[in-house]
């Protein structure tokens, strides 16, 4: 059900055509594959045995289906107008799956290694840059001496904010942590400082969430001309047959980590039901404690993942805080079993 792309078009020699899909049920099945060669009818058939349950190693293929099947919803609703059911599951999906389209263009990555943030107290080597990359999402580092832009201090005398004040300043009440990224974004990729490798990806995507943002304002005002037209419609076409023919992963500013969406800003994981008036706890990274909730609570894995400077809402309602800078070294069995009680 739900196969993408829902028409097989014609395949030439030497190319290949990747289709992905959803399947019910498990256990042995057969695929037909049937078409034409020239004038000729072909039919292959292949017996597979489905899991009751799509596996870790290939959880990506999901991540390709849902952004397929977003490519093919904004198309209806450029063609089309926007309709309430279209636009709440291309939000639900994008915000699943760390999509960037027109409604959630605050979303959007640059597509390659950006730089991180070095401490300004940590001295640069004569004839290097003043910061490091780590291959992944902008900000994102655990290394000696690399914070985060969003608690890097300003000054060599500063010293970093902790991660639970900076939170706080991201979502004062609900949804303030989606603009906030959007406002970050847009001050970010359009410095036009990149050079060298990252000149390029930093400008890919201020272009691509120009597009979505004017995108987004049209539709706001049904007016799907804007959107169907000129420069800006050729630029739409092209982002969304890329997400029609999806194959590959891209960076993403969401990650579902645990059974909780946390949101990128600043190179901070922050989870989207951050209050900051809920209670908190504070556990400085690398730690005993850091290690002791690792150890008691090995599901933890997926969460640390994210970096040395995030907020996860643990199952009890309290805000696990992990921060390099701050916090507790030492957490008694009673604090941490208190973490993982069910909030009623």
């Amino acid at each position: 059900s739900e196969v993408y792309p829902p028409e097989l078009p014609d395949l030439f020699h030497g190319g290949q055509l990747v289709v992905l899909g959803r399947y019910s049920g498990k256990g042995p099945a057969a695929i037909k594959l049937s078409g034409q060669v020239g004038m000729e009818s072909k039919e292959f058939v292949y017996e597979l045995t489905f899991p009751d349950k799509t596996s870790d190693e290939r959880e990506f293929v999901e991540h390709l289906w849902a952004r397929r099947k977003v490519g093919f919803l904004l198309d209806q609703i450029r063609a089309n107008g926007e309709k309430k059911e279209l636009v709440t599951e291309v939000v639900t999906l994008a915000k699943k799956y760390g999509i960037t389209t027109p409604y959630t263009s605050y979303l959007v990555v640059p597509d390659g290694p950006m730089p991180v943030v070095r401490d300004p107290r940590f001295r640069a080597q004569p004839g290097r840059p003043n910061v490091s990359f780590n291959g992944g999402m902008m900000g994102m580092g655990g290394g000696a001496g690399l914070l985060p832009p969003g608690v890097a201090p300003t000054t060599p005398a500063g010293t970093p904010l902790p991660v639970l004040e900076y939170a706080k300043l991201n979502q004062a009440k609900p949804g303030d942590l989606a603009t906030n990224r959007g406002v970050r974004a847009d001050k970010d990729l359009r410095k036009g400082e990149g050079k060298g490798g990252e000149a390029k990806p930093l400008a890919e995507a201020a272009a691509k969430k120009e597009a979505y943002d004017r995108a987004r304002y049209y539709l706001d005002r049904k007016a799907i001309d804007g959107v169907q037209a000129g420069k800006l419609g050729v630029d739409l076409s092209v982002q969304m047959q890329n997400l029609r023919n999806q194959c590959r992963l891209e960076l993403t500013a969401v990650r579902n980590v645990c059974g909780r969406n946390c949101l990128e800003v600043g190179g901070v994981w922050i989870d989207e039901a951050f209050d900051a008036k809920m209670p908190s706890l504070v556990v400085k990274a690398q730690s005993d404690a850091y290690f002791k909730l690792l150890e008691r609570e090995p599901k933890l894995k997926e969460v640390f993942k994210l970096g040395n400077h995030l907020v996860w809402i643990a199952p009890n309602g309290t805000a696990l805080v992990i921060d390099k800078s701050n916090g507790k070294d030492k957490l008694s069995d009673e604090e941490i079993n208190k973490l993982f009680v069910a909030k009623k």
